[in-house]
């Protein structure tokens, strides 16, 4: 019997190896700098998708 993940399971192995594909380069200080400039673009973006009611 074979047991075959769920396909949520099989984005976020994918999703991890793209980050670590990203950062495989990257000091310490790189690593801290990318998280830095990725979570305001995700701020921008969800303040952006905002409703305002």
């Amino acid at each position: 019997m074979v047991i075959h993940e769920p396909e949520c399971v099989l984005l976020k192995r994918r999703g991890a190896e793209h980050v670590m594909r990203l950062l495989s380069d990257k000091n310490r200080e790189e690593e801290l700098l990318f998280w830095s400039k990725r979570t305001k673009q995700l701020r921008s973006v969800q303040k952006a998708k905002r409703v305002k009611v």
